[in-house]
């Protein structure tokens, strides 16, 4: 469970990094690399929030799934591939993924434009943090997709949209190079293979590395205890006894933001103090107690002590997007005709997350990629069979038709029981 804390710090950091980079407190000392800074749009502030939002309760799900775990996810990767699919999404199907990102007040086009006008505003920002946000699309050559998606995909995702046989095994390759290649190899073999009935995956990748704005010492770094909750444990602890950052004490917490480059990118750590439960901690943290803890902090700097970690993470997400109110884009009732011009029953079936990390004591390096794969499904279900012979367990009903109202209901295990 402590060792969810040093996770716990990269993945705040990632949320910051990703999304509230414009709205932290920041120290300009290096005046050769100011950060590059214009005012936020209201639209992009709404996109900002929704996304917040998304990540606070992306985070909360996957770690009820993974309390005896490190995990590191990227929520900006996850929620930037779901905005590309929700261009192809219709009905209930685009309202439950607006709902699930936090979107509904907003439209298809102030999502895209915003998406774009941020990822433009993030890149940059701080000449000394390499940051590099990648899309693609690639669908089956037997379907024509439709032109107004791949348009959409094109300007507003810069993403790259190309036509492949889905049937031979070195497209797999393919894609797995594609996410390599735009995470400076960190993020391998990630799509294990594809289905027969796949005809679509849409994908995002991310990665960012940069330097502490006050590195650590190399030689400072020693064994030092770190308690986990199987006891303690000897890591490599960096030291620095000068490090100006901003830091709120709250009564159940420390929150410190170290900031890295030119101080407009921050890994921002909240541990909980000695006796209390980081698990809870997450599941109770709100978006606005969040920005509520930023807007708290104060200046000073500080002796600081910081675990080295490297961390490697993956996981599917359809049951925790499903449980976060988006399980219709998973199920045969899902609408995802404005993908491709043919009528097809089309669902999502899988949301592929993986993700790397590497603290050390020059700074940080991480990568994330999302795939969300798109599937046939089969509306009607299995033909009827010819002959029905109930020699099976089976339930049943007595009801009245014009009312429809049940009177019984039963099972049967066993008629001669």
């Amino acid at each position: 469970m402590e060792r969810l804390k040093m996770i716990k710090t990269g993945l705040m950091g990632m949320v910051l990094i990703f999304w509230m980079g414009a709205c932290e407190k920041i120290d300009t000392d290096a005046s050769d690399n100011l950060p590059n800074l214009r005012t936020i749009t209201a639209v992009e502030q709404q996109v900002i929030s929704s996304a917040n939002n998304f990540s606070m309760d992306l985070l909360s799900a996957i770690n009820q799934l993974h309390t005896g775990d490190n995990v590191f996810i990227s929520p900006f990767s996850v929620s930037a591939a779901l905005s590309m699919t929700l261009n192809g999404a219709k009905g209930e199907t685009k309202d439950a993924m607006k709902q699930t990102l936090h979107l509904s007040h907003m439209s298809d086009e102030e999502v895209n434009a915003a998406y774009k006008g941020l990822v433009e505003f993030l890149l940059q920002l701080d000449k000394k943090v390499d940051l590099q946000v990648a899309n693609s699309n690639w669908y089956t050559q037997d379907l024509n997709i439709h032109a107004e998606f791949a348009a959409i995909l094109r300007e507003y995702y810069d993403a790259e949209v190309k036509s492949a046989n889905f049937g031979d095994p070195a497209t797999v390759g393919r894609i797995n190079g594609w996410i390599e290649d735009k995470t400076r190899g960190k993020i391998k073999d990630m799509l294990d293979a594809i289905p027969p009935d796949a005809v679509m995956y849409l994908i995002n990748a991310i990665y960012f590395k940069a330097d502490w704005k006050y590195t650590f010492d190399e030689k400072a770094t020693s064994k030092k205890p770190f308690f986990t909750p199987s006891g303690e444990k000897q890591v490599d602890m960096m030291h620095s006894k000068g490090v100006k950052m901003n830091v709120y004490n709250h009564n159940d917490f420390i929150l410190a933001d170290l900031p890295y480059g030119n101080g407009q990118f921050s890994m921002t750590i909240l541990m909980p103090h000695a006796g209390r439960d980081i698990n809870q901690t997450i599941n109770t943290l709100s978006l606005e107690g969040f920005a509520g803890y930023i807007n708290q902090t104060d200046t000073t700097t500080a002796e600081v002590y910081l675990p080295k970690f490297k961390l490697e993470f993956k996981e599917e997400l359809k049951d925790v997007l499903s449980d976060m109110g988006m399980g219709i884009a998973f199920s045969a009732a899902a609408d995802f005709s404005g993908l491709f011009k043919e009528l097809l029953p089309l669902a999502i079936s899988r949301v592929l997350h993986q993700s790397f990390i590497e603290v050390n004591e020059k700074g940080s390096e991480a990568a994330a990629a999302t795939i969300v794969e798109i599937v046939r499904t089969s509306i009607g279900g299995e033909p009827t069979p010819k002959v029905i012979n109930f020699n099976r367990p089976f339930t049943f009903f007595i009801r009245e038709k014009h009312s429809n109202t049940i009177l019984f209901s039963g099972k049967i295990l066993d008629p001669t029981m």
